[in-house]
Parts: C-alpha cells; structure tokens; sequence
C-alpha cells in the first residue's frame, strides 16, 4: 500500500517532468515565463501510466513473495492430516525472507520478475485511468469554486 503510493506518485511527478522536456515548446511558458502551462488530461492520464510502469518493476516482486507465501499457506491449511501422523508438516517458508532466498537460489534476480507483464498492464491502465480521473475532477472542482470565488481570488 505505502511502497505502491510512494513510488506512484513520486513516478507521476518525475514523469510529468520528463514528458515536458521532450514536448513542450516555447509556447507552453506562462505569461510568467517560468512555469510550464500545466498538461491536458490526456497529458497526464499518460503521466499516470508512465509512472506505473515505475510502479510495476518495484511492485513485482513484492506481490510474488506475497502471492507465493499465500499460495503455501493455503495448499499447508488444506492438507489432510495422514491418520497415523501427529500433525500436518509445517509450511516451508514461513516468512518473505525465507522465501526471498528461495525465488532467488532457483532463478536468481529473473525469477522475481515471473507474472511482470500482467502486473505491468495492470498497473500501467489503472494508473492512467486514476490519475486521469482525478486530475479531470479535480480540474472541475478548481472551474466550479473560481466561478464562485471573487474576481480578484485565484482558485488552485
């Protein structure tokens, strides 16, 4: 949750920057001259899906270790106890480290990246879609209370 946010937001602000630097122009300069004239809403949905593209190379790997253990989990919780055995055999991993050290014995850093793609377009089309939202409503409000507001009060 907290990981996710960070790295989405901090990813949204780095890929707005970037994304001025390759389109803006001259033109884009307020009236100030020293801030950018702020994106379209489509500018920024992408701004969004960029920075889930960040968001998704962090978040791999966390949600395979999550995954996996919560796979191990259920198939150990579901696992018949034998007639003539005292108990049922415990999990192998019991915590993300364990698990971490196995994911990369086996496939070394590749491994953590298994299940990448269906993340990536997860995140990537969520992250364009909210962002977009927000910023579209969030656009809306800032119109509706600066027609309210005074002549002489900007409303941001």
């Amino acid at each position: 949750g907290m990981l996710e946010n960070d790295v989405l937001f901090v990813g949204y602000r780095c890929a707005q920057d970037m994304l001025h630097e390759l389109v803006a122009t001259p033109d884009d300069l307020n009236t100030k001259g020293a801030e950018l004239v702020p994106f379209s809403v489509p500018m920024l949905c992408l701004s969004g899906a960029t920075s889930s593209v960040f968001a998704s190379v962090v978040l791999t790997p966390v949600e395979l270790v999550k995954c996996k253990l919560q796979v191990q989990q259920i198939r150990h919780l579901s696992t018949k106890k034998p007639a003539n055995s005292g108990s049922v055999p415990k999990a192998l991993y019991s915590e993300p480290l364990g698990m971490i050290k196995h994911i990369y014995t086996q496939n070394r850093v590749r491994g953590f990246y298994r299940g990448h793609m269906p993340i990536f377009l997860h995140e990537t089309g969520g992250g364009a879609a909210w962002f977009g939202s927000y910023e579209a409503i969030r656009h809306l409000l800032v119109q509706h209370e600066q027609s309210k507001a005074p002549k002489d009060v900007t409303v941001t």
